[in-house]
């Protein structure tokens, strides 16, 4: 089953999830699929405290920022979590060529502070089959589990007046979510560390 976890910054919804997780494997081998690329040293602190969370535990870290689809499914375990959509966006919409992308795709969708970021797939068109895509490539991973936790972001509450990338950044990672919502067998949300079902 995907079950999808969302929430905003710092709201306890990663940490919901990997209990989520491990409650339903039993103790079985877990996949974690990393999404996070290491840019500066505050990333880097934020993904020690996320491995930090993750020793002693049944995950199994497969660190893939983007092009889910060439995950080997014939390696995967029956229980997986994937951590999470909004970085995995960001790694593939803020890279011509995703290879080349060094830094944290979030931190620029989020402040947009680097002025020599590149620029993001411009017409509409392109944003959607980049949706679709990545849509497809979490559903299709899923089905290879047992039980499939995809953690996202909350992003969308802020009054903050965002240039048009980030608001093209905001808008696909809403359809994302949408899309992955209807497809999804559960559905919370996460606010201040409680856990509230919005699809049961």
């Amino acid at each position: 089953m995907l079950r999808l976890v969302i929430g905003g910054s710092a709201s306890g919804k990663s940490e919901y999830a990997e209990q989520l997780i491990l409650s339903l494997s039993e103790g079985a081998p877990v996949d974690y699929i990393a999404t996070m690329k290491c840019s500066d040293e505050e990333v880097k602190q934020r993904i020690e405290i996320h491995k930090g969370r993750r020793e002693g535990t049944a995950f199994h870290t497969i660190e893939k920022p983007d092009r889910l689809s060439e995950i080997d499914k014939n390696s995967l375990s029956a229980y997986g979590m994937l951590e999470c959509v909004s970085n995995l966006l960001a790694n593939e919409m803020f890279s011509s060529s995703a290879e080349n992308h060094e830094s944290s795709g979030e931190e620029k969708a989020a402040a947009h502070s680097d002025e020599n970021a590149d620029e993001p797939a411009d017409s509409c068109e392109e944003q959607n089959e980049l949706v679709i895509r990545l849509v497809e490539e979490i559903t299709e991973l899923a089905k290879h589990y047992t039980e499939f936790v995809v953690v996202t972001n909350d992003i969308f509450e802020d009054s903050i007046v965002f240039d048009e990338i980030t608001r093209k950044y905001i808008r696909c990672l809403g359809d994302i979510n949408r899309l992955l919502t209807e497809k999804a067998g559960s559905v919370t949300e996460v606010v201040c560390g409680i856990p509230i079902g919005i699809k049961l």
